[in-house]
């Protein structure tokens, strides 16, 4: 609770407002310290944002309960998870005798992202380790809140990189029904005629194999979407990113963009442009005298071409016959 109270002394970029009360960050995050906080999602060499999810989960799970926030995994996503670490740091211990299978390591990511957003949010949102994880993400290297026109992109970012993911898990997920659907046909044709035909006990796998739309909208419509009006459906952390995302970009559209032109001093400065008051009005005068003097030459040759000219037609034919790019009534003439 100290730490929470020097926090809010700091400034008034701590107080509560709209957007800090709609996703709940400093409630969630309450009496912890938040340089502690941005230690768990330190990405170390890593730079996109799950990377920084995923490792706030494996190093607040090494942290006793006390000292972390309060979100809970489930059995499928400790499993998933355990596995995963089991592998990567019997490599990193021994990586002579234990090598790093990349496939596998793949897998197991993939195994326990689907398992992180296949959540049911039965008791509240932050018992999700998604939702936990991104509140820590908010904060920043001074202790502060992200404003919400900063943190929107990761909201974006989190939901476009989970329906990637969730697509190549359903092209897995066709590859292995195939490949088993093959084998049955394959040992099928054993028994009937003691034949082995690989070429077509493919195509008819890949014939009778799930359809990737079926198995996409099947995960989709579970958990990443917003809640349809069934019932007894249940929200789901991407539920929440979606509505919390929306109103982010809700208050981004209505948020006048900052100004660009400042005062320093006596001088303007716009970007990277300075100048003094002095000097605008010195150009201004520079430019009247300029197209005062440019005017003045163009109408003195016009009047000349007028005088020398017998009659008005032989000015209004040559007119019609000059075509010459950037001509106009004022340019000099001869006739």
């Amino acid at each position: 609770m100290e730490d929470k109270e020097k926090i809010k002394a700091a400034d008034a970029r701590m107080d509560a407002n709209a957007w800090l009360e709609r996703v709940g960050w400093a409630t969630h995050l309450e009496g912890f310290d938040p340089e502690a906080m941005l230690r768990l999602t330190d990405p170390a060499r890593y730079t996109a944002v799950w990377i920084k999810l995923l490792c706030y989960i494996y190093r607040a799970e090494a942290m006793a309960d006390e000292d972390r926030p309060g979100y809970r995994l489930s059995k499928r996503q400790s499993e998933s998870l355990d596995e995963l670490s089991e592998i990567v740091e019997a490599y990193v211990d021994d990586p002579d005798t234990r090598p790093l299978e990349e496939d596998q390591v793949d897998r197991l990511t993939l195994q326990t992202v689907m398992a992180l957003l296949d959540h049911r949010l039965a008791a509240e949102e932050y018992r999700s380790a998604i939702i936990s994880g991104l509140a820590v993400m908010a904060i920043r290297k001074d202790g502060g809140w992200m404003d919400v026109l900063d943190y929107t992109p990761i909201y974006s970012a989190v939901i476009k990189i989970a329906r990637a993911m969730v697509v190549y898990q359903s092209y897995v997920e066709r590859q292995a029904e195939v490949v088993r659907l093959k084998q049955v046909k394959m040992d099928e044709q054993q028994r009937e005629d003691g034949s082995l035909d690989e070429r077509e006990a493919q195509e008819e796998a890949e014939e009778e194999a799930t359809s990737m739309f079926r198995i996409v909208r099947k995960k989709v419509q579970r958990f990443m979407t917003v809640t349809p009006g069934n019932a007894r459906a249940e929200p789901t952390p991407m539920d929440w990113i979606y509505k919390a995302r929306t109103y982010g970009m809700h208050i981004r559209i209505n948020t006048p963009a900052g100004g660009t032109i400042y005062w320093v001093g006596d001088r303007i400065k716009h970007r990277r442009v300075q100048f003094r008051m002095g000097e605008l009005t010195e150009m201004l005068h520079s430019l009247k005298d300029e197209a005062r003097g440019l005017l003045a030459k163009r109408l003195i040759s016009f009047q000349c071409l007028l005088d020398r000219c017998e009659n008005h037609h032989d000015l209004r034919n040559h007119a019609l016959l000059c075509d010459t790019c950037g001509w106009n009534h004022l340019c000099p003439l001869r006739l």
